[in-house]
């Protein structure tokens, strides 16, 4: 990924937005017709949402020395630009990794020049950096306007950095499976510590690894005013923009890590309500774990396999010393991705244990019924002291059997099969019911169901 520094200046002083306009789009013609749409209406809402929050003039204060980073290239950024290293294999062999090293110098270059609409040139086959669709989205307010909501967290990471000590080094590292994942040694772990969460996964204060649930290609590959968890991630997580440009497309073997990030923001919302709220008080840097899930046919033991084997890779530490703490993670492959809460949280509770994570943080999203259904699952499961691999086969491997026995779908969505228990072979049940049956416990109500 190459990005060349800025090389046009301001013919005079940038003081307004009208200014600011003509500087980053030279060829705008400004009309008179109350009618027409004013051009780059989320950056004008987003300037008076910074300005707002801290009291300054973004004209006088930040622009400028968005302006001089943009201008000026690192010591540290290399005149080939950014790339990775040939992949290595991980010491404990069952792995290939790739990185690429940045400093938040680097970083801070390449996000002003995005800033000021000079586009780095992406890596073959990864996407875009263009910050021109969010600065052109539109809202009827700000308090509406997604577009802005991520662009002020960009300008508040502006604020932040402006003042922070660099150095830092950032690393995008690309993980590839030599073999299969329960070819991996995990004979000396036990079952992962679970922590569930009411609360959003960002009050895990304890963990430094944080699961993106990611697309194949990450981020989707370009940058739009819209609010899901990972367009959430980034913009509090600016830094993590760059690898947007130098990641091709995931393939089913392959997950993407980005280490040693800073969270600049805290927020509030999601999707349509996200905001920025505030500057994080605490500085901590975390790891981001991006993985992307299956998003059809979740039950057949390809699917399970290939999602379980994907959150292995990312979970695994690294070579090094660093990457040991918690995870969190919450609804991985759920909402858009089509898949069951109950199924995915042990599909991930399974992956943590073979990587011999010490803690698994899992947020509900404020689903309270939920969170005590898990709780008795995992009680239950402790009781028996059943071991990593009795949890994916009981509760994975055989359900998964039984569904492609049944071979059974009904119309409306839900996917269904038939419990070894049960006397009629008409009686279909769902994941929760076949997990509720298997402990005796009380299956949760139908909104935990799998919507295709």
């Amino acid at each position: 990924m190459q990005c060349p520094a800025l090389t046009r200046a301001p013919q005079t002083a940038i003081t307004c937005f009208d200014d600011l306009v003509l500087f980053l789009e030279p060829d705008h013609e400004p009309s008179s017709h109350p009618l027409d749409r004013p051009p780059f209406p989320a950056l004008q809402h987003a300037i008076h949402g910074y300005q707002d929050h801290f009291h300054a003039d973004f004209y006088t204060t930040l622009w400028p020395r968005i302006l001089e980073w943009a201008w000026t290239v690192p010591g540290t950024y290399a005149p080939t630009g950014l790339s990775f290293t040939s992949p290595q294999v991980s010491s404990c062999g069952t792995y290939t990794s790739a990185k690429c090293n940045y400093d938040t110098d680097v970083a801070r270059y390449i996000l002003a020049n995005m800033f000021v609409l000079n586009k780095p040139q992406p890596a073959p086959e990864c996407g875009n950096l263009d910050l021109y669709r969010l600065m052109n989205s539109q809202a009827r307010c700000r308090e509406e306007d997604v577009g802005a909501a991520r662009l002020e967290c960009l300008l508040a990471y502006f604020h932040t950095i402006a003042e922070e000590e660099q150095g830092r080094t950032i690393t995008i590292e690309r993980r590839q499976w030599l073999g299969q994942a329960h070819e991996l040694d995990a004979s000396g772990h036990t079952l992962a510590g679970v922590n569930l969460m009411e609360t959003s996964m960002e009050s895990a204060a304890d963990a430094t690894r944080f699961v993106n649930f990611a697309n194949q290609d990450l981020h989707i590959h370009r940058i739009i005013p819209s609010g899901t968890q990972e367009e959430v991630l980034f913009s509090c997580a600016p830094e993590a923009f760059v690898a947007i440009g130098l990641c091709p497309r995931m393939t089913s073997d392959q997950v993407i890590m980005i280490r040693n990030v800073r969270r600049f923001v805290e927020y509030t919302g999601y999707l349509s309500s996200f905001k920025f709220l505030r500057l994080v008080g605490t500085r901590r840097v975390f790891d981001i774990l991006s993985i992307d899930a299956v998003t059809r046919s979740h039950y057949t033991v390809a699917s399970v396999d290939r999602d379980v084997r994907k959150a292995t890779l990312a979970m695994l530490p690294t070579d090094e010393k660093h990457g040991r703490g918690g995870v969190v993670t919450g609804h991985w492959g759920c909402g858009v991705f089509g898949g069951n809460k109950t199924h995915k949280f042990i599909q991930q509770w399974v992956a943590a244990s073979r990587a011999n994570v010490p803690m698994l943080h899992y947020s509900v999203f404020g689903d309270v019924q939920l969170m005590n259904f898990l709780r008795q699952v995992e009680a239950a499961i402790r009781a028996r002291e059943w071991t990593i691999d009795d949890v994916a086969t009981r509760l994975l491997s055989n359900y998964s059997a039984m569904c492609a026995a049944a071979d059974k779908a009904k119309a409306d969505g839900y996917i269904w099969t038939l419990l070894s228990t049960m006397s009629t072979p008409s009686r279909k049940v769902s994941y929760e019911e076949f997990i509720a049956t298997e402990f005796g416990l009380e299956a949760v109500g139908c909104s935990n169901l799998l919507l295709w």
